[in-house]
């Protein structure tokens, strides 16, 4: 609605206490209809509804209503083909519904601003918000992905195994990815050899620093690392270095 439209609407629009925001919302956009030369517009249902950003169901009860109160008069039924006709009163204020003159065109013309603006406007938020919210709402996700993952582990380390050297073997590119399964199933390997007196403890050791995907038993004798069978002579010179700085310090 433009500042010259606004200046059609008369004042008793805002002065009419007896009208509702719905029923002055109608009344506006029909006046924002009218021309100079007549007082008589016919919008289409759609057309009011699209300017008062009301259903086009409501508009039938909010004109009857109008009719009611002496705001207009209708001609026709309206139809597909056809619009019903609107003749536009200014009716006398019954003595009591006026309210103070102090009342202005300012007034008048926020009213219509509000009355005016479609459902579209109200109720579809800016890109960007809309955009920072599927962010977050991604963002979101993601963190609940990953604390369902860390929940859905239940392996717990015994207190036995060296705690560091547990996690320098799991770091290396063919464990980081073990399950709780395998990782059970190395806990068994280390309790067995425990129990049969072995040192577990150097095993777990050797394989860490060699970034081995398995456990070996550990053999006696020297600072080498010991290989699993087959490897053993150019793998142990390979990792001496690595050894030697561990049994060193």
């Amino acid at each position: 609605m433009t500042e010259s439209q606004f200046s059609v609407v008369p004042m008793e629009v805002v002065m009419d206490k007896r009208l509702t925001l719905e029923q002055t919302r109608v009344l506006i956009a029909l006046f924002s209809f009218r021309n100079k030369a007549t007082n008589t517009v016919w919008p289409s249902r759609a057309s009011i509804a699209e300017r008062t950003g009301l259903h086009p169901s409501n508009i039938s009860s909010a004109t009857t209503a109008l009719v009611n109160l002496g705001w207009i008069t209708k001609e026709g039924v309206g139809g597909f083909s056809k619009s019903t006709r609107y003749t536009l009163n200014v009716p006398d204020l019954p003595i009591g519904e006026k309210v103070a003159d102090q009342a202005t065109v300012a007034e008048s013309a926020t009213v219509a601003q509000q009355a005016t603006q479609t459902v579209a406007e109200r109720a579809t938020p800016p890109v960007a918000d809309q955009a920072t919210r599927k962010e977050q709402s991604i963002e979101q996700s993601i963190e609940q992905s990953k604390k369902t993952r860390k929940r859905a582990s239940t392996f717990v380390l015994p207190d036995w195994i060296d705690q560091a050297h547990w996690d320098a073997w799991h770091s290396c590119a063919k464990r980081k990815n073990a399950t709780d399964a395998q990782k059970q199933m190395a806990v068994e390997k280390l309790a067995k050899w425990r129990a049969e007196g072995i040192d577990h403890a150097l095993a777990l050791e050797n394989a860490a620093i060699a970034g081995w995907q398995g456990l070996f038993e550990p053999k006696t004798g020297g600072n080498a690392l010991i290989q699993h069978s087959g490897s053993r002579s150019s793998s142990s010179h390979k990792f001496a270095a690595a050894a030697a700085t561990i049994y060193e310090a």
